[in-house]
């Protein structure tokens, strides 16, 4: 690009020089624009609402941290469960009744705020 003599306040404008670039003109209604922008509006929300839910909350609803945290907290538990099921010897009943016990109020939480509506 050229410098302009004097400064870009007295470059000349010249129309010609854009010919070839028409204006396009929109072949839309105004109702389809409208749901157009009705329908980008509910993806948005829709984008929104999956993004502040996040991975655990697909599984447990939007109630939030809490019920994310709880479920999580009951998914753990249960897994240490059924792995000291599996590989501990039988007299590990403690970690396993403390898991249950774990796993149960985690889930109890999380079905309990579900009905109050929090």
């Amino acid at each position: 690009m050229a410098d302009v003599p004097g400064g870009i306040e007295n470059a000349v404008i010249r129309p010609e020089a854009e010919a070839g670039r028409a204006q396009a003109q929109a072949s839309a209604s105004a109702e389809q624009e409208a749901r157009f922008y009705d329908e980008a509006g509910r993806q948005y929300a829709l984008q929104q609402n999956r993004q502040a839910m996040g991975w655990l909350g697909k599984f447990w609803g939007s109630g939030g941290a809490s019920t994310n945290i709880a479920g999580l907290v009951a998914f753990v538990a249960l897994a240490i469960y059924v792995a000291s099921m599996v590989f501990s010897p039988p007299d590990a009943s403690n970690i396993r009744s403390g898991m249950l016990a774990l796993a149960t109020a985690a889930l109890g939480y999380i079905f309990g705020s579900s009905k109050k509506g929090d």
